[in-house]
């Protein structure tokens, strides 16, 4: 009779636990992290388990409980996939849940490398469908230099203005303090184009500064891509979809590129900008090594090789271009 009554009160405490458990878990499924409606991008990156999601999910405070989160994705047998999703607090776990599922993600991931030029980065928005080609093209005509690559979230309805308009103020929140002038951009842009490495930027910004001091040619190979680029695109023969930019030409082509870009028939600094440096490419134009280099060059394996005279950099020019 005694064990009868313990095994009663037993399987009463275990209901109302499981009731009190199933009440307060749906409680937090229901519920909001918080009142805060401002959305923020929440990123589901590739290979990242339920467990981690939910986990990165209370971490930034967008769910109240990550076992709640987990459970009920569980429960419900949804499969989170992969994208950048706008969320807010005042989502709750179970919509934010058929959110990721759904994989309609409010904005999308855009990677824009360093030394794309601005018809380059035109190329790569049009072929992902998040801008026109021409739109951008147009627009971003006078910006070369300033169209800061990084990693950008694009809403579904942002267009070629609001994307150059994003672009251009990360630039401009990048380099507050450093302030660069023109110059430093257009010589920014000639290293970023030049450089195999972060760690000789500041020596060939070094070796450019001390041509421009001596006034002699730059004689940068990158200014005659761009110029020889710039000719072949304005024929209007090349499809923008996948022309292939800054591939090599013989060395003979390089006086026939009749522009004021082509640093081997003009002496100084290009106009402007040949494409869109990265930070460590601007620091290096505005703080370039002290020396008297005024030859460089790489070998096959990328190793750059520093010369004060022309003799010296054919003599290893021989030793090493093998």
């Amino acid at each position: 009779m005694i064990v009868k009554k313990i095994l009663t009160v037993f399987l009463i405490v275990f209901i109302l636990g499981v009731g009190s458990f199933l009440i307060y878990f749906g409680f937090l499924v229901k519920s909001k992290a918080g009142a805060d409606t401002t959305k923020e991008v929440f990123e589901v990156k590739e290979k990242t388990s339920t467990l981690e999601v939910a986990q990165n999910l209370e971490t930034k405070q967008f769910v109240k409980s990550d076992w709640a989160f987990y459970i009920y994705a569980k429960l419900k047998e949804k499969t989170l996939k992969p994208g950048a999703y706008l969320l807010s607090q005042d989502m709750t776990t179970e919509q934010i849940v058929n959110k990721i599922s759904d994989g309609k993600t409010a904005v999308r991931k855009a990677t824009i490398p360093e030394g794309f030029r601005s018809e380059q980065i035109a190329q790569y928005l049009g072929n992902n469908n998040y801008a026109k080609y021409d739109d951008f093209v147009i627009l971003a005509k006078d910006f070369e230099g300033q169209i800061f690559p990084d990693t950008y979230y694009i809403t579904v309805d942002s267009g070629a203005k609001e994307i150059l308009d994003m672009m251009l103020e990360d630039y401009k929140l990048r380099t507050a303090d450093l302030k660069p002038t023109n110059d430093d951009l257009v010589l920014a842009s000639i290293i970023e184009r030049e450089a195999k490495n972060d760690t000789e930027r500041t020596a060939i910004a070094g070796v450019y500064k001390n041509r421009l001091k001596i006034d002699m040619k730059l004689e940068a190979d990158p200014t005659v891509l761009y110029a020889h680029d710039t000719r072949l695109l304005s024929t209007g023969r090349f499809d923008v979809k996948t022309y292939d930019f800054w591939q090599p030409i013989v060395f003979s082509d390089y006086l026939k590129e009749t522009s004021l870009f082509n640093t081997y028939t003009n002496k100084g600094l290009p106009p402007a900008p040949i494409c869109n440096p990265g930070m460590k490419s601007i620091e290096a134009a505005m703080n370039p090594d002290a020396s008297s280099y005024l030859y460089f060059f790489h070998d096959s394996s990328g190793k750059i090789y520093l010369s004060e005279t022309v003799a010296e950099h054919d003599r290893k020019k021989a030793l090493y271009l093998k």
